[in-house]
């Protein structure tokens, strides 16, 4: 994967950010084919 492909596909996730009570929710308003690598990788985290 290039560095513009990266930037597209992990950097500018369009999400809605979303304060309720204590916690912040983030809504992933789009979807692509390299978020479910994402998401892989932010649970191995």
């Amino acid at each position: 994967m290039e560095f513009p492909t990266f930037v597209a596909a992990f950097v500018n996730l369009p999400c809605q950010i979303i304060r309720t009570g204590r916690r912040i929710v983030y809504r992933l308003l789009a979807w692509n084919q390299w978020q479910n690598i994402f998401f892989r990788l932010f649970d191995a985290f």
